[in-house]
């Protein structure tokens, strides 16, 4: 799982190795709260997200079918 730029304004674009999909994207507030969710529809290994957090430290979830991967998002 890449995440950049990181640190990043809100403009993440998030990239999986070759052979793994996306199904479901989330982002958690260091507390643990779900800020952004998204459900994959079509499975996919780039995707593009423009996010309106506010500055701070935030853990962005990617599930595929076989794995959970969780990468530090900064946005300042």
């Amino acid at each position: 799982l890449s995440l950049f730029p990181n640190p990043s304004t809100g403009h993440v674009d998030i990239r999986l190795a070759k052979g793994e999909k996306m199904q479901k994207i989330l982002v958690y507030s260091i507390t643990g709260q779900v800020l952004y969710q998204e459900k994959i529809t079509v499975p996919l290994n780039e995707r593009i997200l423009d996010l309106k957090l506010s500055k701070g430290i935030y853990f962005l979830e990617v599930l595929t079918e076989n794995s959970r991967m969780s990468k530090k998002l900064v946005i300042r």
